[in-house]
């Protein structure tokens, strides 16, 4: 018999049945034993159970912090009536009604040769060809290798640049080759360059002319037409993206733009559903049935009630710093039942949104506010202070854009066509343009080059005849490049004044010697006292600040100095964030140190049932240890009776 991974033959002189006797003296003692593992198998459940109240409290955060934001009800949809335009609004739109007229659409450059009567046959030459494409280059070399129309159409779809070549077949043996830009735009034309020869040269002419998009905003005197290379318009309505690709020619487009009340109530209604969640599922475990005389794993928990008290009270309150009818969440429809679960009505929640955007906004979210204008509130983290804090703002060092402004002044019109590159985007003038047409074409190439312009005096500010270049961006990372393609020397014809020597902002003299310019820097400064870090207008509160740890402001500002103070208002969904990120601290929170509790309980119960474990395979061991000296010494005996018998046994014979 196999007992307790021994193996053993039981009571074969005694009779005993050993094996069995042990079983059990083990299994009362196993009682024992269980007992433990019983409990230990509770505090077990108890600690899942908090990991799905964790779970819930955090899928709550989740929804609270979508509403923290205060961008999130800014939300924007648009709409236009012509179905063959894409429009879509970021949350920087302003709401309103544009009209919009389309002139032209942009198209890409297209270059076809002479007819050719066969695809490999024909020899074009040996040498070089060349087809620029905006500011990118594509040169490839033919020889006897690849001379002929398939090959040159192969090395150039090889090169992998902006050029895509291509063969027509406009008849039965009539071969063409096609190059086209792969990008939109007058300033993506191609031009080529080739020095083949000893073939059949291609003559190339244009199929499809380089055009950019022009559109018009409004009409009559006020309107605005705009230039750009691409059918996505990215930015002439501020905020608003309109793709014009399959819009024809002429046809006018009117645009709305509007706050998306639906994707604010959707985020409201996680808000509620997310809280019922954890509601539900904390009445399920702390529940009594009666009937069956049991109850929820954790019934009567005082952890649990801490946790669902402290949720219920900021859901109750009030929020400070906002106007009557908008300081608590009965007053935009959602209410709190009896049952401690909420509902939202949509009707309520949607004309309080129509009364007041900023109310509903301020009632969830976090939000600021300053008197100086060169301070705005952006954002915070659960680490910042923001129960009715009031921050002074100090400013050791504004942020500036890098800058160069031209080496001489355009004080007339262009005397003839130049080319301006700026950070590696052609802008082609023509001649005649005056300096606010050029700088008009700068401009409507900035979302490209990442620079603006305007007309200034030499050192870049006020008003004057030099053009200046401003990056968009603040900061050390802001850089400017820019070089023409005609001089600005004294002798040469007026141009817009950069010269053909670059300049940059570093190193802004150009050709001239006479440009200006400066470098970009970031923000400088503290809030509250306390240091915080500048990345262009944007200055935050160091990490580990007591105070503002996280607080986000950007500072527009163009002089250093105090610039009065910052106020935070902490609205519901701020305030709930706030408490559920206490409450679910992986170190601090009362969760975590719940369960740091019961494992430590786990811990030392399962101590308990490994001691009891080893006494009992001791105690059996030392019992079958005992029994088996039993046996030996009975089979002694019984060996010296049977000898003893004998012996009678032979003596009685004799």
């Amino acid at each position: 018999m196999t007992t307790l991974g021994a193996t053993n033959v039981s009571g074969l002189v005694s009779g005993i049945d050993v094996d069995s006797i042990i079983q059990k003296l083990a299994a009362l003692e196993a009682r024992q034993t269980q007992k433990y593992a019983d409990q230990q198998s509770a505090l077990i459940a108890r600690q899942r159970a908090f990991q799905d109240v964790n779970t819930r409290l955090a899928s709550f955060k989740d929804a609270a912090t979508k509403l923290t934001a205060s961008s999130y009800f800014s939300s924007r949809t648009a709409t236009v009536d012509n179905t063959n335009a894409l429009v879509t609004a970021k949350s920087s739109a302003v709401p309103g009604q544009y009209a919009f007229k389309v002139n032209t659409l942009a198209q890409s450059h297209q270059l076809a040769s002479q007819s050719y009567g066969d695809l490999t046959a024909t020899r074009l030459g040996t040498g070089t060809f060349s087809i620029t494409a905006g500011s990118q280059t594509t040169s490839v070399t033919l020889d006897s290798s690849n001379n002929t129309l398939g090959g040159l159409r192969d090395a150039i779809n090889a090169a992998g640049t902006n050029v895509r070549a291509s063969i027509i077949q406009d008849g039965t043996s009539s071969y063409r080759l096609m190059f086209s830009s792969k990008e939109t735009g007058e300033a993506n034309a191609m031009t080529v360059s080739s020095s083949l020869s000893g073939g059949t040269e291609p003559t190339l002419v244009t199929l499809q002319a380089a055009q950019d998009a022009t559109v018009t905003l409004g009409s009559g005197v006020g309107a605005i037409t705009a230039r750009r290379a691409s059918n996505n318009l990215l930015d002439v309505i501020p905020g608003v993206t309109v793709n014009i690709a399959s819009v024809t020619e002429g046809s006018r487009l009117n645009i709305s733009v509007t706050q998306d009340t639906s994707a604010i109530e959707a985020g409201a209604k996680a808000f509620v559903d997310q809280y019922n969640n954890l509601q539900d599922f904390i009445i399920q475990q702390s529940k009594f049935n009666a009937d069956t005389s049991s109850g929820g794993i954790l019934l009567g928990d005082f952890t649990l009630r801490g946790i669902q008290s402290e949720v219920q009270n900021v859901i109750a309150s009030a929020v400070t710093g906002v106007s009557n009818g908008f300081n608590s969440l009965a007053d935009v429809g959602i209410s709190l039942g009896g049952d401690g679960k909420m509902t939202l009505d949509s009707a309520t929640f949607q004309a309080k949104l129509a009364e007041s955007p900023e109310g509903v906004t301020r009632l969830f979210a976090l939000t600021g506010s300053s008197a100086n204008a060169g301070v705005q509130f952006l954002g915070a983290t659960t680490y910042t202070d923001t129960v009715g804090a009031t921050y002074a703002v100090n400013i050791t060092q504004p942020a500036l854009q890098a800058r160069v402004t031209a080496g001489s002044a355009q004080n007339d019109v262009l005397a003839s066509d130049e080319t301006l590159t700026i950070n590696g985007i052609s802008i082609a003038l023509t001649s005649g343009m005056s300096r606010s047409s050029v700088v008009d074409a700068i401009n409507s190439r900035s979302s490209q080059t990442g620079v603006t312009a305007r007309s200034t005096a030499l050192d870049g500010t006020g008003s004057g005849e030099f053009i200046t270049l401003a990056t968009v961006a603040y900061g050390e990372s802001a850089k400017i490049s820019v070089v023409s393609s005609s001089s600005n020397s004294d002798t040469s014809p007026l141009s817009s004044g950069f010269g053909n020597t670059t300049a940059t902002e570093t190193s802004p003299d150009g050709e001239s010697g006479g440009g200006t310019g400066n470098v970009g820097q970031s923000v400088a400064g503290t809030i509250n006292g306390e240091a915080a870090t500048g990345s262009g207008q944007v200055l935050t509160g160091n990490k580990n600040n007591a105070h503002t740890d996280g607080l986000r402001l950007r500072i527009t500002a163009a002089a250093a100095g105090a610039l009065g103070n910052v106020k935070i208002y902490s609205g519901m969904a701020s305030m709930t964030q706030t408490t559920l990120a206490r409450l679910t601290d992986i170190v601090s929170g009362p969760l975590a140190t719940e369960q740091d509790a019961l494992q430590t309980r786990v811990d030392d119960l399962q101590k308990v049932i490994d001691k009891l474990n080893e006494r009992v395979a001791s105690n059996s061991s030392l019992l079958r240890t005992k029994f088996n000296k039993m046996e030996a010494i009975l089979g002694q005996l019984n060996a010296q009776s049977a000898q003893l018998k004998s012996q009678f046994e032979n003596n009685s014979k004799k």
